[in-house]
């Protein structure tokens, strides 16, 4: 049965789907299967008349030579919107119970999979109750959580990492955006406080992309700054 990590981040727009190529592409180096499951994707994107996850396309796309990753999502809407809306405007339904389902039977098809969640935890999947932080609780997988480096960061990630752990999830992983390579005496200080606050040891520092667009498919200089993120090793101890 393979292991999987969940990632989501403080706010939308952070870069959770940057961080979820990049982890995958690390897996591949690792493991023989993987795969980049989107269980909800909102704003769909049309190629060819088929519509399409636009963070499929951009993480496909980044790991175009790694023939060993497999992409996926199960819920689809035209309209870029909290899930529970755009499935309403659609006259549909998103049902956790096969998200929970489509995953389990995924485990045993793949090694390593990174789920990548839509905007934060506590975004409504329906009318029921049901949240983004259910899909990583009824699954028991690690969260790894995306935040940027400067100010607001330790409000930001203690309140998710305080609901995550009333919510009996993990948290397999902090990382934090910086600004530039070299992070601000704010962003350094916020690293250490957070870290001291939380008690968490997985926490990193990792310099933001410039020029991306994942809508775009445009890489910016992902490719010059892989060297500053955590290693394969260090990664493949997220998983659960």
């Amino acid at each position: 049965m393979g292991k999987g990590l969940f990632v989501t981040a403080t706010s939308t727009g952070m870069g959770k789907t940057v961080i979820s190529a990049i982890l995958c592409r690390l897996f591949s180096e690792i493991y023989n299967k993987v795969l980049y499951y989107k269980p909800v994707q909102t704003g769909a994107v049309y190629i060819d008349g088929e519509i399409r996850s636009p963070d499929s396309e951009f993480v496909s796309r980044f790991n175009s030579d790694k023939k060993n990753i497999s992409y996926q999502s199960d819920y689809l809407f035209d309209k870029p919107a909290s899930p529970h809306l755009s499935a309403a405007i659609e006259k549909k339904e998103i049902c956790i119970e096969n998200i929970i389902e489509s995953y389990k039977k995924k485990s045993y098809e793949f090694d390593a999979i990174a789920v990548e969640g839509a905007g934060g935890l506590l975004v409504p999947l329906s009318e029921k109750g049901d949240f983004i932080s259910d899909i990583p609780k009824r699954l028991n997988l690690n969260v790894a959580l995306v935040s940027r480096a400067g100010l607001g960061a330790i409000n930001d990630v203690l309140l998710n990492l305080n609901f995550i752990r009333q919510s009996r999830i993990k948290a397999g992983a902090v990382i934090l955006l910086t600004e530039d390579i070299l992070p601000t005496d704010i962003e350094e200080d916020n690293y250490k406080t957070i870290k001291r606050l939380s008690g968490l040891d997985n926490i990193y520092l990792f310099p933001r992309i410039v020029g991306v667009d994942t809508e775009n498919y445009i890489f910016g200089d992902v490719e010059s700054k892989l060297k500053y993120f955590p290693d394969k090793k260090t990664v493949r101890g997220w998983l659960s």
